[in-house]
C-alpha cells in the first residue's frame, strides 16, 4: 500500500503564549520529544512514503528544525502565505494541490496533536477505507463531536461554532483529528469539496465544515474508529499542555 500524509501546521498557536512566540506550537516537546517528530516516527513506522507539511506561522525555522530530525520520508514543505487571515481549510486545501506522487492512502493529521504509535495503528488496520479516530465523549473533552450510526458510519460532524444551545454531547464522539482516506475518496469527493467550500464560504473556515458537508450529503461513507484506551491528546494551551505530559508521560 502506497501511503501519504498531509500534517497541518500553519496555525499562529496563539492560546499556548508566550511558548510560541520564538517556537511553533507543533515543536512544543512533550514527553521529551517535539509534537511533530513524534508524529513523523509513527507515520514513518507504518510505513509512510512521502508528508507534506503545510506551514505558515514561523515557518523558516520550523522547516529548518524538521529537516534537522532526519526522518526517512520524502517531506515536502508547502507554504500557506494566508496563514494569519485564513484556517485549516484553505491549509488543508494547499495540501491536497501539493501532492505529487500516486498514493491509495492519505493520512490528514492536525499538528497540535500528540498520539502514541497505537492510535495511528487503528486507522492503518482499520477494516474501513475513510475513517477518522475517535474518543468516546467524556467531560474533560471539548471541541469537534460526531455522530455515529449503528454501523459506525458518521452521520453527523460538528466544530464548535456548530453546537448549538442544548446541543448533547454525551452520547457522541471526539474527533482526534487523525484521519485516513483513500484515494477515490480524496480525488472525487474530499478534493471537490473543500474547493467548493472555499468559493461559497472564503477561507476563514475549519475543515470541519467540509466534513459535515460530505458526511450529511452522504454519498462516500466515512467511519468511526473508537479507541479504547490509546493514549493521545490535543494541545492547545498551557492546561492542555499539562494534560498531554501527564498522559504521554505514562507510555
Amino acid at each position: 500500500m502506497r501511503k501519504t500524509a498531509i500534517i497541518l501546521a500553519a496555525g499562529l498557536g496563539s492560546r499556548l503564549k508566550p511558548l510560541t512566540e520564538t517556537e511553533h506550537k507543533c515543536m512544543t516537546k512533550v514527553g521529551g520529544m517535539p509534537i511533530i517528530q513524534r508524529t513523523l516516527e509513527n507515520l514513518e513506522s507504518f510505513d509512510v512514503k512521502e508528508v507534506i507539511i503545510v506551514v505558515g506561522y514561523l515557518h523558516e525555522k520550523l522547516m529548518q528544525q524538521i529537516k534537522d530530525m532526519k526522518v526517512g520520508m520524502d517531506i515536502q514543505f508547502v507554504v500557506n502565505p494566508d496563514y494569519k487571515n485564513s484556517n485549516t481549510i484553505l491549509s488543508l486545501n494547499y495540501g491536497l494541490e501539493s501532492i505529487n506522487r500516486e498514493f491509495d492512502f492519505l493520512y490528514v493529521i492536525e499538528g497540535d496533536v500528540v498520539f502514541e504509535k497505537k492510535v495511528l495503528q487503528r486507522a492503518d488496520e482499520s477494516r474501513y477505507k475513510n475513517v477518522s479516530i475517535l474518543e468516546p465523549y467524556n467531560e474533560n473533552l471539548e471541541g469537534t463531536f460526531v455522530t455515529l450510526g449503528k454501523d459506525a458510519r458518521i452521520i453527523d460532524w460538528r466544530h464548535k461554532s456548530d453546537q448549538e444551545d442544548g446541543y448533547v454531547l454525551t452520547d457522541k464522539y471526539k474527533t482526534v483529528n487523525i484521519h485516513k482516506f483513500s484515494a477515490a475518496f480524496v480525488r472525487n469527493s474530499l478534493m471537490p469539496e473543500v474547493e467548493t467550500y472555499i468559493e461559497k464560504n472564503g477561507v476563514m473556515q475549519p475543515m470541519e465544515k467540509v466534513m459535515r458537508s460530505i458526511v450529511t450529503m452522504g454519498n462516500t461513507p466515512i467511519y468511526g474508529e473508537v479507541l479504547r484506551g490509546e493514549k493521545w491528546y490535543e494541545v492547545d494551551d498551557v492546561n492542555d499542555l499539562k494534560k498531554a505530559e501527564e498522559i504521554m508521560g505514562k507510555m
